[in-house]
């Protein structure tokens, strides 16, 4: 999940200011496009705890999903009005608090599943793996967006760009991410849900 994200953040990041530039119109947009999703964080976080104990962690990421793919989605229907993209961020801003604010706790917990099943606790290794995951995610998303857009003939020298360069850039923006969020709700689906409990009474058990 926090690998998708990472892509689907990535890639939204780094053609940003490409298409504030030249979908837009005015490239200092994009700052108050990234800065509006961190409004409901501050906002909603705060809720989230009591959030969770009522509906679980994994529900509530997953509801989060839907909404951050909801925000995303809702920018195909005017993607380059800056007041609709403003409030398509709040919205994303909104469904990402949730997983902002879950995943590092439900880490934790797939700790406690893997040591119930496999008798072997991996704090180390799937904390630094994550860790890990988010450079090279953001790092490799970086490199394949602006590759792309190089070879779809973005010439940054240019007062225009060809069509081919804005349809990547588009792309990248309004498309691609839907993908990775898809994705991300999918697998919240498949998340083994309301174990915990049992898993800590078992584990308590065997002293472990």
């Amino acid at each position: 999940v926090f690998l998708f994200f990472i892509f689907a953040s990535t890639f939204n990041g780094a053609v940003g200011t490409y298409y504030a530039k030249y979908i837009i119109g005015n490239e200092n947009m994009m700052g108050y496009l990234m800065s509006v999703m961190t409004l409901p964080a501050i906002i909603f976080i705060p809720i989230l705890s009591p959030l969770t104990k009522k509906i679980g962690k994994r529900n509530a990421a997953w509801i989060g999903s839907f909404i951050s793919l909801a925000g995303q989605a809702l920018m195909l229907i005017d993607p380059a009005s800056f007041t609709w993209l403003v409030i398509c961020n709040v919205i994303k801003g909104i469904g990402n608090a949730t997983l902002n604010g879950t995943i590092f706790a439900m880490i934790a917990d797939t700790i406690e599943y893997g040591h119930w099943k496999t008798g072997t606790r991996v704090e180390g290794m799937l904390y630094s793996s994550m860790t890990f995951g988010a450079k090279l995610a953001s790092g490799i998303g970086n490199s394949i967006a602006l590759s792309v857009l190089g070879r779809a003939g973005y010439d940054g020298l240019a007062a225009a760009q060809s069509e081919s360069a804005l349809q990547a850039i588009r792309a990248f923006y309004l498309y691609i991410p839907i993908v990775f969020m898809i994705a991300i709700c999918v697998i919240y689906a498949l998340y083994i849900d309301g174990m915990y409990p049992k898993i800590i009474s078992e584990l308590t058990e065997k002293g472990e």
